[in-house]
């Protein structure tokens, strides 16, 4: 499930994440959704939820590409999105 809170300070992130410019440079394509049931099941559908109790992942936006533990690039639609490669973070959002 892809339930995220986005944070302020990278201490209480569990992922570092950086948004690439570029397809091919991403771990995960992900599609943003509107409902948080659409998010369920699924790492690379994600909603953007403002309770941090709630969400299954508090990222954290980090400038530099290596200082992310997960390259995203945000895709249009559903069918787009999807793992790229193997990732420690699979099943874990």
């Amino acid at each position: 499930m892809a339930v995220v809170h986005e944070v302020r300070f990278s201490g209480t992130a569990t992922v570092q994440v950086h948004e690439v410019s570029s397809r091919g440079a991403a771990d995960i394509l992900v599609h943003k959704v509107r409902s948080k049931a659409d998010a369920y099941h699924s790492d690379n559908l994600w909603y953007l939820e403002g309770n941090s109790a709630t969400a299954s992942s508090k990222i954290y936006w980090v400038k530099s590409r290596s200082a992310a533990n997960l390259l995203v690039y945000f895709v249009n639609t559903r069918s787009e999105a999807r793992w790229q490669r193997d990732h420690p973070l699979k099943g874990k959002l």
